[in-house]
């Protein structure tokens, strides 16, 4: 006989059974564990075999519910965000209403580094409903899944260790941050405007709240910058009269990784996310220096390596940390003289990369493969927004007006006929958000003019000008302009066919709707 045991956390269950503090809406797939050992799981669960049966037991729900109906209705360990009597009542009735055993079938899901289970598609509903995911309170329970043969059965038990080493009277205690399901180091990339700032500022504050910072690399940037150096310091003294003098000193300065790092081994019932805007725009072999070691992280996401601090470092943590309690784990981690350093799981790096300026500071394959990679494609944010697209419209001559979006999805099609490559197209907020949204129908139409022709002409399109614009209207970039004004479509070769519409007609149209807004 075999079995797992999996503690339940918060970013699995639906929203009512999460934790007052923790944010996004629940996976519904399980966390095993690491994909290092698919293979060990994978016999477990007898390769999902269709003949293996998964069962919960009612009365093992039973007794479940029966036992955590206290902290359902005082919640004393944990407070949770919306649940009570009320709907202990509800969950007890439906699961009394029940066969005595329950069936479904399980099937695996991994990504690049977590092995999960989940239900075929027409067990879905019966998985969230009767088993854990709208019963089991985090952070209390955990499911032990024992395997007989082909028999595979899952019991909710509530973790008494658990509660023991909670001070229930004290409601700041701090417990293990959540694993919040997305990766921990992960680079968005994608040619100029496809949204990839906007998505990573979205998650960031979906998932960390106001517990992230951001920095932007430049080639300029190094080691120092990022993590730490010592640099000149101005400091105010005072003489044995009490004459103030002005000096230089040099003081350990920590850079934002660095900062960030204190913060997660002060509070680790807290997540922290470092977000990198541009990654690839700074020699990132100088920026991370051994710190590269630390990206190496195991399935829990802390790093499997330690490095050894540097005498500075040293000094610096033994001073940040003099008056702080860490807990005993990251204290033997760390050694008692900060010796060694390493990145905890409650610690997050994300970046973005313009898959454009690939060529500006290439990334070397070991470091590219600590990280996991998000495309976004040229049209996806668009696609994803269409309503909100639909109504960025600009002037293409003194009279007319045409969709934004429109316009440059037919442009890319020019630029691709040439054979340029799609991380040099243009994505959909190539042109910011706030101008797209703007009410100021001349400035958007001068953004893009100035944005768009200036990329095109001297970059995306450079070598391509004649098979691009139209005879006669390129040979300067002033000559560009001046046409763009004149007619935006008819600016390049072949002009471009989209719908217009007069400026009367847009501003007619939003009279009218302004007018049944007020009515």
């Amino acid at each position: 006989m075999n079995k797992l045991l999996i503690p339940i956390s918060s970013s699995f269950v639906k929203n009512k059974l999460k934790l007052e503090e923790d944010r996004g809406s629940g996976e519904s797939k399980l966390f095993v564990g690491s994909k290092k050992k698919e293979q060990y799981y994978d016999d477990f669960f007898g390769n999902y075999d269709s003949n293996n049966k998964y069962c919960f037991s009612k009365s093992n729900l039973i007794d479940y519910l029966k036992t955590v109906k206290l902290e359902y209705v005082a919640q004393k360990c944990n407070r949770y965000k919306n649940i009570d009597l009320e709907y202990f009542e509800e969950k007890m009735s439906f699961v009394e209403s029940l066969d005595d055993d329950i069936y479904l079938k399980i099937i695996k899901f991994v990504d690049s580094s977590r092995y999960y289970i989940r239900p075929e598609k027409n067990d879905q509903k019966l998985f969230e409903m009767v088993f854990w995911r709208e019963i089991a309170l985090p952070k209390i329970t955990d499911l032990e899944i024992i395997r007989d043969d082909k028999n595979i059965l899952f019991n909710l038990m509530v973790n008494f260790d658990a509660i023991r080493s909670r001070n229930v009277d004290n409601d700041t205690e701090e417990v293990a941050s959540e694993i919040i399901g997305k990766p921990h180091q992960r680079i968005f990339f994608g040619a100029p405007g496809t949204g990839k700032s906007y998505e990573l500022n979205k998650e960031a504050k979906e998932y960390f709240g106001k517990d992230y910072e951001r920095v932007t690399f430049h080639p300029n940037y190094m080691y120092g910058n990022f993590v730490g150096a010592y640099k000149p310091f101005p400091k105010v003294l005072k003489d044995t009269d009490g004459n103030i003098q002005e000096t230089i000193t040099y003081e350990y300065i920590p850079g934002v990784l660095m900062k960030q790092l204190v913060k997660a081994f002060k509070n680790p019932n807290k997540n922290y996310l470092l977000l990198i805007e541009e990654i690839n725009r700074a020699n990132v072999a100088a920026v991370f220096g051994d710190i590269f070691q630390l990206l190496d992280r195991d399935e829990t996401g802390e790093s499997e390596y330690f490095i050894a601090t540097s005498k500075e470092l040293q000094e610096y943590l033994i001073k940040e940390f003099k008056d702080v309690e860490l807990s005993e784990e990251v204290s033997n981690k760390l050694e008692k003289d900060f010796s060694r350093l390493y990145l905890p799981s409650n610690l997050y790096i994300w970046a973005t990369m313009n898959s454009a300026d690939q060529g500006v500071m290439p990334m070397d394959t070991a470091f590219r493969r600590r990280w996991e990679f998000k495309y976004l494609g040229i049209n996806d944010a668009a696609d994803a927004n269409k309503e909100d697209f639909a109504n960025y419209i600009f002037k293409i001559n003194s009279t007319e007006t045409v969709k934004w979006d429109e316009f440059r999805r037919e442009l890319n099609k020019k630029l691709s006929s040439l054979n340029i490559p799609e991380d040099k197209l243009i994505g959909p907020y190539f042109i910011s958000k706030s101008i797209l949204e703007g009410t100021d129908l001349e400035r958007l139409t001068e953004t893009i003019k100035s944005k768009v022709l200036m990329y095109l002409y001297e970059d995306a399109a450079k070598a391509f000008r004649s098979s691009l614009f139209a005879e006669g209207k390129y040979s300067t970039y002033s000559s560009v302009c001046k046409c763009f004004d004149e007619n935006a479509l008819s600016l390049f070769k072949g002009n471009i066919e989209i719908d217009t519409e007069l400026i009367g007609q847009d501003l007619q149209e939003n009279e009218e709707e302004n007018s049944k807004y007020e009515e």
